[in-house]
């Protein structure tokens, strides 16, 4: 009679203690998983991190690639910009070598040329409309605004003659005044974009100019020359420029020559009348 309730009291502790093992372990599962939940969240949001960091990167790598493709475009400019520089200067060289080989040509005495050049520039006689005093030689002309062909249209006289006399006037201010060697000077960017820009008075229209205008001009046009042949001719002075080339150095304007003596004898009737 007490064996049986010792046997059902053991049972009883035993389904006890295993119901605490097991409570025990599912605790440890729940604890374990709870632990894993939070772990794999912080992962997703590392994720989430890494997905905005890498969108970043291909973002700044998009922009960096445009920025090299526009450094790769800009090379190339400076380099086609740099190539067409060369061959302005050549081109220039060449104009200076064919106006020595002219003055050498006409005057061999009076004129010593060291690098005298096979190339001849062409001229055309005067407009009638506004024609001065026949030129001594046209056809021997030495036209210093030929370095290339201005076919678009030019501005209105007065404007663009006061506009070139400035970039003139600035070119010499690069010079040193005690200096009248203009070698320098004519390797210049500058002065070869200023020898270009002197090709738009081939299309400049002269009746556009109103008859209060028309000395101003003149005037302006005589002092653009002076300075633009003393550069190029390189004489000790700029009289001996105006004193030796007023009958073969000239400017194409309009399409029609006008030596320097033509302009200072236009100067002259204005002030005269």
């Amino acid at each position: 009679s007490t064996t049986v309730p010792a046997i059902s009291t053991l049972a009883l502790t035993l389904t006890e203690k295993w119901q605490r093992e097991m409570e025990g372990k599912l605790l440890q599962h729940e604890t374990a998983f709870d632990s894993m939940a939070k772990r794999y969240a912080a992962l997703e949001a590392e994720n989430a991190q890494l997905q905005t960091s890498l969108k970043l990167i291909a973002a700044d790598h998009a922009i960096a690639l445009k920025e090299v493709e526009l450094l790769r475009k800009q090379h190339q400019q400076h380099s086609l910009l740099a190539t067409e520089k060369d061959q302005i200067h050549e081109r220039t060289l060449n104009q200076v070598k064919s106006l020595k080989q002219q003055l050498y040509d006409l005057d061999p005495d009076g004129y010593n040329s060291q690098q005298p050049s096979p190339r001849v520039s062409a001229t055309a006689e005067l407009n009638a409309a506004d024609k001065g005093p026949s030129p001594k030689s046209h056809q021997s002309a030495i036209l210093l605004n030929d370095g290339k062909v201005w076919s678009r249209k030019a501005r209105h006289p007065q404007d663009l003659v006061k506009a070139l006399l400035r970039s003139m006037e600035e070119l010499y201010r690069e010079q040193p005044a005690e200096s009248k060697d203009f070698t320098a000077l004519k390797q210049s960017s500058a002065y070869l974009e200023l020898m270009l820009a002197m090709s738009e008075l081939q299309q400049a229209d002269l009746e556009l100019l109103g008859p209060d205008q028309r000395h101003k001009f003149y005037l302006n046009l005589f002092n653009l020359i002076s300075m633009h042949a003393w550069i190029v001719f390189d004489d000790s002075e700029c009289s001996d420029v105006l004193k030796n080339y007023a009958d073969k150095a000239g400017y194409n304007v309009g399409g029609h020559v006008l030596l320097v003596s033509e302009i200072n004898q236009r100067i002259q009737e204005y002030e005269d009348e």
